[in-house]
């Protein structure tokens, strides 16, 4: 009976770890998907000329 304990725990333990891996993964991923994302809008922004006021 012990054994099946210790099995179940170590089986719902792999899915925690495969679970929190899966999430960070997802989490660096949009990171740095929304920071090229804004990188990108921000060289394409065009400064407007001296003088003039801005929208």
């Amino acid at each position: 009976m012990a054994a099946l304990v210790i099995m179940v725990l170590e089986w719902l333990g792999l899915w925690v770890g495969v679970s929190l891996a899966a999430g960070l993964l997802i989490a660096v991923a949009g990171y740095r998907r929304n920071t090229l994302r804004r990188r990108a809008e921000e060289s394409r922004r065009i400064d407007p000329p001296d003088g003039e006021p801005q929208d």
